[in-house]
């Protein structure tokens, strides 16, 4: 059975019609591009990365130099049979700076500069998924990186049962669409 993604799911809620296309492109590359050097990073495979996305990639170098302890995974596909969809976590670290003890985190890389609304249900449902693969607790984060190759801003899930109960909400409501299609 094909399971569903959480971008997918969560598609209907992320609007997008009032942003010109080209700017979606340039947005669409420019992530992209930064997620392989960022992945490249944590695999230490990194080789150059572009001008264009100097400053991003520096603010995620900064970020885990500083605070990840252990790379567990890296774009990994999770997959959450109970609830029947799949997403794809750019990093799965051992974290420190969250908590007194370092964690294990699911990290999402993101360049806008706003977050958007449905960033926690995103991350709320990769944690959930990634959990049933854990005995200890795992936290899930978005990182925004900075284009000026700052520190970025992690901002942790901190709702993460009221974030998961929104996100099952949407695939039920996805699922009950798709499976009622032409009735």
């Amino acid at each position: 059975m094909k399971y569903p993604s959480v971008t997918e799911i969560l598609s209907p809620y992320a609007d997008f019609s009032h942003v010109p296309a080209d700017v979606l492109a340039a947005a669409a590359l420019r992530g992209t591009g930064t997620h392989e050097a960022c992945a490249g990073y944590a695999l230490d495979l990194w080789s150059s990365v572009s001008d264009e996305l100097r400053g991003y990639f520096d603010s995620y170098r900064a970020w885990f130099d500083r605070y990840v302890v252990e790379v567990l995974a890296v774009e990994k596909e999770l997959v959450h049979k109970r609830w029947g969809y799949i997403g794809h976590a750019d990093l799965v670290a051992r974290v420190s700076g969250y908590k007194t003890e370092p964690v294990i985190g699911v990290i999402d890389i993101k360049t806008p500069l706003t977050q958007k609304k449905t960033w926690r249900l995103q991350i709320s449902a990769y944690v959930e998924a990634e959990q049933q693969e854990r005995k200890e607790k795992v936290y899930g984060g978005v990182l925004q990186l900075r284009k000026d190759g700052g520190l970025p801003k992690m901002t942790w899930v901190e709702d993460q049962s009221q974030a998961f109960a929104a996100f099952t909400g949407a695939l039920s409501a996805h699922n009950y669409i798709k499976e009622n299609e032409g009735k």
